[in-house]
C-alpha cells in the first residue's frame, strides 16, 4: 500500500488497497472467503468496496474492459490480468478527491485563510475541514504542523 494513505479518503483507501490486492494475485479466480481472511474485512466492507473500484474505473477507462467481476455462483472474483490497470493514476484521482489532500496544499502554498474559506472553497463543511486538520495533525509524517485558524 501506498505510503501516504492516510490524506485518502477511507473508502478510496480500500478501494485502491483491494486493486492492489486483485492484481497482485497470480490466479485468475479470488474466493471471497481468501480476499476477507487476507485483507481482515467484512462481506459488506468487501462488497462496497468492489462496487465503488468497479465504477471508478469505468469512469477513467470508460473504453476498457472489466479488469474485475464478481462471480457469485463461485462465490469469488474473477480477475482478467489481459487489462493494465495503472494503479498510481487511480491513487492521483483518489488524491485529487482528498480533503486532507487539499487541505495540505493549502496549508504548504500558505494560501490557508481559515475553516470557513476552505469549506466553501472545496464544497464541504467546517466541521469536515477540522476533522481533516485533525487527521493531518495526528499523523506521523507530518508529526509537528500545526494549524492555527486566523
Amino acid at each position: 500500500m501506498m505510503t501516504a494513505s492516510w490524506v485518502l479518503e477511507k473508502q478510496d483507501q480500500d478501494k485502491l488497497r483491494l486493486c492492489q490486492f486483485l492484481t497482485s494475485q497470480v490466479a485468475d479466480f479470488v474466493t471471497i472467503r481468501h480476499l476477507l481472511a487476507e485483507m481482515g474485512w467484512t462481506r459488506y466492507r468487501f462488497g462496497q468496496a468492489l462496487a465503488g473500484l468497479e465504477q471508478d474505473l469505468k469512469k477513467l477507462w470508460p473504453e476498457q474492459p472489466p479488469a474485475f467481476a464478481l462471480d457469485a455462483s463461485r462465490r469469488g472474483v474473477q480477475v482478467d490480468h489481459r487489462v493494465l490497470l495503472d494503479v498510481k493514476r487511480l491513487t492521483h484521482e483518489y488524491r485529487q478527491q482528498s480533503i486532507i489532500w487539499a487541505l495540505l496544499g493549502e496549508i504548504f502554498a500558505e494560501t490557508f485563510v481559515s475553516y470557513e474559506v476552505f469549506a466553501e472553497t472545496h464544497h464541504t463543511t467546517v466541521p469536515i475541514a477540522r476533522t481533516g486538520n485533525d487527521e493531518t495533525s495526528h499523523s506521523n509524517a507530518v508529526r509537528y504542523l500545526v494549524l492555527t485558524a486566523g
